[in-house]
């Protein structure tokens, strides 16, 4: 292969990365805006839960403060979950498969 050909397929083979990656990122929004979603629904459906089990058992206040405690929690669960998912798609970038 000569010096031509072999400077024509990387530029192939880095255009199609390019597109791959371009196309990766697209993706990516789109799940960032479901997960995001997702995530939300998911807190208000915990403080909703929160409520419904220690409602009128407590003072409102106490209720509050378990209600946001809870939600904190639960927060921070799909925080570690979203940072798992994350690295993953990194490590399986890097192998060429855009995470899929």
């Amino acid at each position: 292969m000569s010096q031509r050909q072999a400077l024509a397929v990387t530029a192939v083979c880095h255009h199609n990365l390019h597109q791959q990656h371009i196309q990766g990122t697209k993706g990516l929004m789109k799940e960032i805006i479901i997960y995001s979603i997702a995530a939300i629904a998911c807190l208000a459906i915990l403080a909703y839960s929160i409520h419904m089990f220690v409602g009128g058992l407590v003072s409102p206040e106490l209720e509050k403060m378990i209600m946001v405690g809870g939600t904190l929690i639960g927060a921070t669960v799909i925080g570690l979950m979203a940072r798992d998912v994350m690295r993953t798609r990194r490590k399986n970038l890097g192998k060429g498969d855009n995470g899929r």
